[in-house]
């Protein structure tokens, strides 16, 4: 067990891609007494997650650059930051990224070198599987090497879990043929090189990484893309939510066909990206507002609507993706899979095609999952969080889109009350603010996570003797 000095103050952060890379980030900045922060994350590189470790330069963000920063109140640090490193860019560009994840690795190593306070930095290169409560209140966490670290605060930013699995390939788990990772440039390349036909699951952004990388990689045959409702995501275009400002300020909650009536209106009289684009404020609060049995009728069935709208694609991309099926290269199509067997080696699919009704077997190589991450925490085979979940520190989220917390990000324990050691930021919160995936709502998160969780430290008396360099330990 690493044993800490007495009566220092110690935050735990599980996780080190974006989210954590942000909260570790605003805790700099926010401090003004000694504390200790200690990073669980396995992964080499921090700040990159799944989204952001893609090495490949044609893998492109979804929002421009001027729209991306650590900081909330600097939102075009992610461009100028772009500019500093000689990647000068235009402030609406669509960059890499990889470029994302390097620039929130050196905003979390600048607000350590530069925070007022004196912050004791630990990164352990590992995961965390356990979490327990000592009598005294505190939290012990546990490495998979059996490494314990005492806390006074958690900050569960563990980012997205492991990709969804549609139960008609669950009997394929583990086999080499089935691709759950979309952006695991060696497997696609595997796939390429060794299969005529590839089936992709899901049409969204994932869908047209992976077959723009494919592409890339060299990959001649045919590749078909399969969703139960075909919606691709929209492109980018022209914008103006400051027109709609005060029409969407104005928009009350509580009822869902009131809401969607109303955006449905605005949309058909307005630039519809306009429209949606200033909901984004607002979002949180009309989620916020809806009963269960109302979120349950939007995920059900509108969700794949607003996704294919609200989370656009950049016009490189669908230009790639547009030049793929006019090739006849790209098939996308609206089926719901009936069947998955396995015939001579290769994946025998049996698909109902929505519009005409007819049934289809077609054979692949390899099936690329791009259905996005599993929310439910009772499916995310995570020894952590089922850790969390039988001591009572936390509990499912009702809709089963992450952890069940209160506005602020404080887990609901078991009981039903919010805990005030463990807090959440990033997509862990979609079940209570829907929008909790991207980098401006998780900068955000991060921006009033950090003083509130210091608040709680009792760091009102100066620590004697608590200073040290910032240091990183590798274990």
């Amino acid at each position: 067990m690493i044993q800490a000095r007495p009566h220092c103050p110690t935050i735990v952060v599980i996780g080190g891609g974006f989210s954590g890379a942000a909260v570790v980030s605003h805790l700099a900045r926010s401090a003004r007494r000694p504390v200790r922060v200690r990073l669980f994350e396995p992964s080499r590189r921090l700040a990159r997650g799944i989204a952001y470790s893609p090495t490949g330069e044609h893998l492109l963000l979804n929002v421009p650059a001027s729209k991306l920063s650590v900081w909330p109140d600097k939102p075009g640090d992610f461009a100028s930051w772009c500019a500093s490193t000689g990647r000068p860019v235009e402030p609406g560009a669509f960059l890499p990224r990889a470029w994302l994840g390097e620039y929130a690795e050196w905003t979390m190593s600048s607000a350590l070198r530069e925070c007022d306070a004196s912050v004791e930095f630990d990164r352990l290169a590992e995961r965390a599987v356990a979490v327990r409560r000592r009598t005294d209140g505190a939290l012990d966490v546990l490495g998979e090497s059996g490494v314990e670290v005492g806390a006074d605060q958690v900050v569960l930013a563990t980012g997205h879990g492991q990709t969804k699995i549609p139960p008609a390939f669950r009997h394929l788990a583990g086999d080499p043929r089935l691709i759950t990772n979309p952006w695991d440039e060696s497997l696609l390349s595997q796939a390429a090189r060794r299969s005529e036909r590839l089936l992709l699951i899901g049409v969204g952004l994932t869908m047209m990484d992976a077959a723009i990388s494919l592409a890339r990689a060299g990959y001649t045959g045919e590749i078909v893309a399969l969703s139960r409702r075909g919606l691709p995501s929209h492109t980018h275009g022209p914008s103006d939510p400051a027109l709609h400002k005060e029409w969407a300020a104005a928009l009350g909650g509580g009822d869902l066909m009131s809401l969607t009536r109303a955006v449905r209106e605005r949309a058909g009289s307005h630039e519809w990206r306009g429209v949606l684009d200033s909901l984004r404020p607002h979002t949180a609060r009309l989620w916020r507002s809806l009963s269960h049995a109302e979120r349950q009728r939007f995920m059900a069935r509108l969700s794949v609507y607003w996704d294919a709208h609200r989370h656009r694609c950049p016009l490189e991309t669908a230009a790639c993706v547009a030049l793929l099926r006019d090739r006849g290269v790209l098939r996308v199509g609206a089926s719901t899979i009936l069947s998955v067997n396995d015939r001579a080696g290769r994946i025998e699919v049996e698909h109902r095609e929505k519009r005409s009704g007819t049934v289809t077997r077609e054979a692949f190589g390899a099936v690329i999952l791009c259905t996005g991450p599993e929310p439910d925490i009772a499916k995310s085979r995570s020894a952590l969080l089922e850790s969390l979940i039988d001591s009572g520190e936390i509990r499912r989220d009702p809709l089963g889109l992450g952890v069940d917390c209160d506005e602020h990000g404080d887990a609901i324990t078991r009981g039903g009350r919010p805990n005030d050691r463990v807090t959440l930021v990033g997509p862990l919160r979609r079940g209570e603010s829907w929008e909790s995936t991207a980098v401006p709502e998780i900068s955000q998160q991060a921006a009033a996570i950090a003083p509130r969780v210091l608040k709680r430290l009792d760091l009102t008396v100066p620590i004697q003797n608590a200073h040290q360099p910032i240091k990183e330990i590798i274990r």
